[in-house]
């Protein structure tokens, strides 16, 4: 029994490191998006979330010419890819034009993401913004 609890719990702890560490392209301080009508930054507005906290993000959109797009029809999620805690609802504040702030509290430590949706007149644009929460 002791030589197979050894290796047991050396495997848990490696699995435990590689699933609590990510790599930076896993976790991106600035997510950037790009079509033919829209320009969209999400930003974390704290190096590393806080798990049951209330965690911000900032939003900016705005138009290919660079004008701010303002009273946006917005929807966003926090998501824990690969595991099932639920979708967690956010509050959107427009703080000023085609500036906004996302609002949402993870609820365990490890890998998240931020799922914004854009609607405009003619389509839907998703963007994920990863972060960690500890």
């Amino acid at each position: 029994m002791k030589k197979l609890s050894l290796p047991l719990i050396i495997l848990l702890v490696i699995f435990a490191v590689v699933y609590f560490q990510s790599s930076p392209a896993e976790v991106a301080a600035q997510t950037k998006f790009q079509d033919e009508s829209v320009q969209m930054i999400v930003s974390s507005n704290q190096p590393t979330a806080s798990s049951m906290h209330e965690n911000s993000f900032a939003l900016t959109l705005k138009d290919t010419s660079g004008n701010p797009i303002q009273h946006a029809d917005l929807q966003a999620t926090l998501v824990m890819p690969n595991m099932y805690c639920g979708i967690i609802p956010t509050e959107i504040v427009e703080d000023e034009p085609g500036t906004y702030q996302v609002k949402g509290i993870p609820v365990m430590q490890g890998k998240w993401e931020v799922q914004i949706t854009l609607k405009t007149t003619s389509k839907l644009i998703h963007v994920k913004h990863p972060f960690i929460a500890d």
